[in-house]
């Protein structure tokens, strides 16, 4: 463990890496998007769980969909602004028709209150 610790100085973490990505989309729509970072950095908390068995922070299984949402949104979005894509373009028409990225974005402020709830109690749904 040490070791492996050692090997990772000076290296980016994980959750550097995806507010990396992060950046490049709220660069151009944040303001559909405030405190993504929040929801990034605990989808990381959840997948250090599942992959390493660290203790989830709060104890909410329903926010797993919208924690993997978070992170298909951000690595996809991502890639298609590097790649060119107007993003602020698209986000202004503001029909998202049923793309997953659109239902994400209708669903994001709801997603993310419900976070911060369990955030707030340590359990799901607020209490």
């Amino acid at each position: 463990m040490v070791l492996g610790a050692l090997a990772r100085v000076g290296s980016w973490t994980l959750k550097q890496r995806i507010r990396q990505r992060v950046s490049r989309v709220t660069a151009r729509v944040g303001e559909l998007l405030p405190d993504i970072a929040e929801a990034t950095d605990e989808a990381v908390n959840y997948r250090n769980m599942y992959v390493h068995g660290t203790p989830a922070r709060i104890d909410c299984e329903e926010l797993v969909p919208f924690l993997t949402r978070t992170l298909e949104f951000v690595f996809g979005a991502s890639d298609l602004v590097d790649a060119g894509w107007d993003i602020e373009s698209w986000a202004e028409r503001g029909r998202y028709g049923r793309h997953p990225f659109g239902q994400y974005l209708r669903e994001y402020e709801g997603s993310l209150a419900m976070l911060r709830a369990a955030r707030a109690s340590s359990r799901c749904g607020g209490g």
